[in-house]
């Protein structure tokens, strides 16, 4: 007796899942052993502010040659945030600087699933669980200056905190 057409679907699934894990999981072994010496950056918005107002610790972060990566949805906060204080234009000029050398991740359906899932687990803002679900994806450390946000994840993510100053 052969399997339906769900069964199958829900097999294949269940498969990519797996795989998917596994190579995350080598990926961070590869990382923690040092063989390659890139770091992977997952920023909030409230880092990105920093880094416009000129914080030295946040420069180190965002001035060297480690993968920096922002979601849609973080950088949406930021832009809407910058845009209220400065203006759209002022924004739109921020933003384009920021994409030339901070990698865009997009959202797409495995992101929002992950980012449902934690949203759920961490009771946290959908600016927050983008965030994490992006650190989750791509296996980098999240570094942000809200230090409740940091306490609440630090445990199962890596989270660097940056005071503001």
């Amino acid at each position: 007796m052969g399997f339906t057409y769900y069964q199958r679907s829900h097999q294949r699934n269940y498969l990519e899942e797996i795989e998917e894990k596994v190579w995350k999981s080598y990926l961070r072994n590869i990382l923690k052993k040092g063989k390659l010496n890139v770091r992977k950056y997952i920023l909030d918005a409230n880092i990105i502010f920093q880094f416009f107002s000129g914080s030295p610790n946040v420069k180190k972060y965002l001035l060297n040659n480690d993968e920096k990566f922002i979601n849609a949805v973080n950088l949406s906060e930021f832009a809407y945030h910058y845009a209220r204080k400065f203006g759209f234009k002022a924004s739109g000029v921020k933003l384009n600087y920021l994409l030339t050398f901070i990698n865009l991740v997009e959202i797409d359906k495995t992101l929002a699933e992950i980012a449902s899932k934690i949203r759920l687990k961490y009771n946290l803002s959908l600016g927050d669980s983008f965030l994490v679900a992006t650190a989750e994806m791509i296996g980098g450390t999240v570094v942000t200056s809200d230090h409740e946000f940091a306490e609440r994840t630090a445990k199962d993510y890596d989270v660097e905190f940056i005071p503001i100053e």
